[in-house]
């Protein structure tokens, strides 16, 4: 009830500020806490979804469809002609391919969203969220095995989608992380404000707990950004001045006697 509560209030009553105020300094942490795992999750969690979605499909693909090969020497060898295409979908925007001749640049595969090359010396890989290269000495060091063939391959692949689960926690972590810097941020501008207009013995604990529930509206704002899958310039200095705006109104309330 009480998270529910300062969600709600903390959006449109600045009265509500000066309960806050007077609240206990580790309530405002675990309240941006909570609120920002919440939030995250429903940023990272449909990422996560069509993440694993992606690498069951790459799974399934390379074992129905991938020509016999071998890495050896960090050299890839394919019993093709290549390049070839393992798979191909236009309208879906994903596209596998294996080549040892060195013919193919994944620049020139800039429509598709999602995109495997397994190259001659090289592994290119851009899916959702990532978009690496990784040469096949550097693979080596993961996979024990010196000759790398398809079989080896689709052993790994098989254990590749259980690592987006790690992968959605990090990206959380370090949201959640980053908002706890905004709120430092917000609180040290607002309480440079309030300084500025004679708010005595204010601390810097004081401007950081009423930036976590300043934070709301601003934190609000770029879940629901992020989760239309949107971004643009200047967002996170809107972020820092909408949360300095509440934080500012939030302190009027705090000290209504005060020049502010």
């Amino acid at each position: 009830m009480y998270l529910l509560k300062s969600f709600i209030k903390s959006l449109y009553d600045f009265n509500y500020y000066k309960e806050i105020y007077t609240m206990k300094k580790w309530k405002g942490f675990l309240y941006l806490t909570i609120l920002s795992f919440l939030l995250g999750l429903i940023i990272y969690l449909p990422m996560g979804f069509q993440n694993a979605q992606s690498y069951e499909q790459v799974y399934k693909v390379f074992a129905d469809n991938c020509p016999d090969f071998i890495i050896e020497d960090n050299i890839l060898k394919v019993d093709a002609t290549s390049p070839y295409t393992i798979y191909d979908e236009a309208d879906k925007g994903f596209l596998i391919m294996i080549d040892d001749s060195n013919t193919i640049n994944e620049a020139n595969y800039n429509d598709y969203l999602s995109l495997v090359l397994l190259e001659k010396d090289q592994l290119y890989l851009r899916m959702d969220t990532i978009d690496v290269t990784y040469t096949y000495s550097e693979l080596s060091g993961f996979i024990p095995e010196t000759i790398i063939d398809k079989s080896v391959l689709i052993t790994y692949l098989s254990i590749l989608k259980y690592t987006n689960v790690f992968t959605v926690a990090l990206l959380l972590f370090f949201f959640m992380l980053l908002i706890q810097v905004g709120a430092l941020i917000i609180g040290l501008f607002g309480n440079s404000i309030a300084r500025f207009r004679k708010i005595p013995n204010l601390k810097l604990k004081d401007g950081y707990m009423i930036a976590c529930f300043a934070s709301t509206l601003p934190l609000l704002m770029i879940t629901i950004i992020l989760s239309l899958g949107m971004n643009f310039e200047y967002l996170q200095l809107i972020y820092v001045l909408i949360g300095v705006l509440y934080h500012y109104n939030g302190m009027k309330h705090v000290f209504p006697k005060e020049e502010i």
